[in-house]
């Protein structure tokens, strides 16, 4: 950028080189290049009025704050001194010799009224166990490692494909997550706290379908009463509609397993094409019931009450009541924590996060009166929409593009000898104006593969705003048929990609003007936020980690609204019994003027500062 003006007698210099009312020229490109990295950097950081966890998982992990002098904190051994030890009533089961026959309902006859509801309160691993199954772990001799189910009629099943088709054609109660073939998952053991200085037997107060037991082995302090809630309860101007008639159902009868046909699964299944890849992943959603492939950023949409499948279905699985066995516990510096009294495999579901539906304003205002430190919001809308953020960067001004243009026929009409030549010439020219106006309405839609939180609601609406302002003021331009130098028009050019499929890496959107799909609910629409301080379930109790081992993931169970979703957690990785359970709270680092958070989560990636 060159900036012209003259000096003053001020601006002259000691050494008489720049005299009065002289024209200069300053280069000022390394300013401008500073003022927009400064601008960026706070966009970054929109500023809060409270803390808000967010409970959508970002296409790529944010970047790191600046390193800190701060000294990262170790975890007290004392939090989780205990020891992991053999179950005392370990259930044995005979071996069966297996006769040749077809499995059928006879084959769990001894146990045929064995139900789920009966062994609860015990590790589901252990279940099949006590209901005449048998785990086996296999060794060979290349010291590889498999485990082979025996089942109560002596056939041995090599993987969760053969469960479940037994499960299927027996009848029998079990369900198919009680079934791991991981080595290295224990089902026979547990976690057993060295000390007790204080203990609750359930902090659910018997609302939860497994009791949570809460224990203090530091001191003798109890927990701040909750009023425990296994729901979301929305408060005034919240407006929940829970009605089944705004619902899309399946009508599997086969407990889902075809995802083709399935009408719930392919809702999740096409959503992905909107995702940062912009592709269709058939693989997304559950793994018989366990999300092994990671988050799902556009969301997973389970069978609800008004599909024809049954309970066992196999994409039913944040619906369920509670099945591990958790336990609140007291930390040194992160208040009380939560942790598994079993081993978890990768993937599995934990619990959901529920608690108080609040609106922006009224969450501001609690939050600045009562603690913002279990305010949670529903961005499943912004996160999805900050990956189309920044493509209003590859357009091409208007200006601009008439100023190329007009350059490009100036330098073909003097490089051209003849009449047909320079028709041709224009005739290209036009088309590659028309092709550069075609790329720059495509480049609209590329998705920005960044991570982070990007400059929060009031950019996008920004955004939004000075792209509907730059339309409007726009003429509208008629395209007239253009010829070739022969004369003849040409052909229109096929598209070889299907209908209705987006091309890789670019979403399918409207070629109308941009509008966020929160306003289309209301001009005042805002994210709602989830509030567990006063109401909520053992899900206000999972503390941040830098380096978690438990993700979130946005499903939709009883509604459709794209407003509130639930948010679920699940395992990250094989967690060993008695682990913290953690996630990212994805915090912003000043994000909230004159707050400052520090991590105590004690991990070798620890970020320093939460705010």
């Amino acid at each position: 950028m060159l900036r012209y003006g003259s000096l003053t007698r001020a601006d002259a210099d000691p050494s008489g080189v720049r005299q009065k009312n002289r024209v200069y020229v300053e280069y000022t490109r390394h300013a401008e290049r500073e003022e927009e990295e400064l601008g960026a950097g706070r966009r970054a950081a929109a500023p809060r009025a409270v803390a808000r966890k967010s409970t959508a998982q970002s296409a790529a992990p944010s970047p790191p704050p600046p390193p800190t002098d701060r000294l990262i904190s170790p975890i007290s051994p004392m939090e989780g001194d205990g020891q992991i030890a053999e179950i005392a009533n370990k259930p044995r089961v005979t071996p069966r010799r297996l006769q040749p026959h077809a499995c059928g309902r006879a084959c769990i006859r001894n146990y045929s009224d064995v139900d789920m509801d009966q062994l609860k309160g015990n590790n589901p691993l252990l279940m099949p166990m006590m209901s005449g199954w048998i785990r086996e772990i296999v060794r060979h001799r290349t010291s590889k490692r498999t485990v082979l189910y025996r089942a109560p009629c002596g056939r041995r099943l090599r993987s969760l494909d053969e469960v479940f088709h037994f499960l299927s054609i027996t009848g029998c109660r079990l369900e198919i997550d009680c079934f791991c073939f991981d080595f290295w998952v224990h089902c026979f053991t547990e976690f057993e706290p060295a000390r007790k200085f204080c203990s609750i037997k359930d902090i659910s107060y018997g609302k939860e379908n497994v009791p949570v037991s809460c224990v203090n082995s530091l001191n003798r302090d109890y927990p701040d009463y909750v009023e425990y809630s296994t729901r979301r309860l929305p408060t005034d101007g919240v407006h929940l509609n829970l009605d089944a008639d705004f619902l899309t159902c399946c009508d599997c009868t086969d407990d889902c397993q075809d995802k083709e046909r399935c009408s719930c699964w392919q809702q999740t299944i096409q959503g992905t094409e909107f995702g940062p890849t912009g592709q269709l992943d058939p693989s997304a959603g559950y793994h018989f019931r366990r999300l092994v492939n990671g988050n799902v950023i556009t969301g997973i949409y389970e069978c609800n009450a008004r599909c024809k499948c049954r309970r066992t279905c196999l994409n039913r699985v944040c619906q369920h009541p509670l099945r591990l066995r958790l336990q609140v516990f007291k930390t040194l510096r992160r208040g009380w924590g939560i942790r598994c009294l079993d081993d978890i495999p990768k993937g599995g579901f934990i619990c959901v996060y529920a608690g108080q539906l609040l609106t922006e304003s009224l969450a501001n205002e609690d939050g600045k009166n009562y603690g913002d430190e279990y305010l949670a919001e529903l961005d499943y809308i912004e996160v999805l929409e900050r990956l189309k953020e920044g493509y209003e960067s590859d357009v091409v001004d208007d200006d601009e593009s008439g100023d190329e243009k007009r350059d490009e026929e100036k330098s073909d009409d003097e490089t051209s000898p003849g009449g047909d030549d320079e028709d041709a010439a224009g005739t290209s020219s036009s088309e590659t104006g028309r092709r550069r106006a075609g790329a720059s309405r495509d480049a609209d839609f590329v998705p920005r593969h960044g991570g982070g939180r990007g400059g929060g609601d009031t950019d996008l609406r920004r955004s939004n705003r000075a792209r509907q302002t730059k339309t409007a003021g726009s003429e509208p331009q008629h395209e007239t048929k253009k010829t070739s130098a022969a004369g003849a028009a040409k052909p229109p050019v096929e598209s070889k990609r299907p209908a209705g499929t987006p091309s890789a890496g670019r979403l399918s959107l409207p070629d109308d003007d941009y509008k966020s799909v929160r306003e289309q609910f209301g001009a005042d629409e805002y994210c709602y936020i989830m509030d567990a301080k006063n109401i909520g379930n053992l899900g206000r109790y999972l503390n941040h980690s830098c380096s978690p081992n438990v993700f979130v993931q946005n499903v939709f169970v009883d509604t459709h609204d794209l407003r509130f979703p639930w948010v679920a957690f699940f395992a990250l990785s094989y967690v060993r019994a008695g682990t913290e359970l953690t996630w990212d709270y994805n915090y912003e680092v000043g994000s909230v003027p004159g707050k400052v958070m520090y991590c105590h989560c004690g991990s070798q990636e620890c970020r320093g500062r939460l705010l």
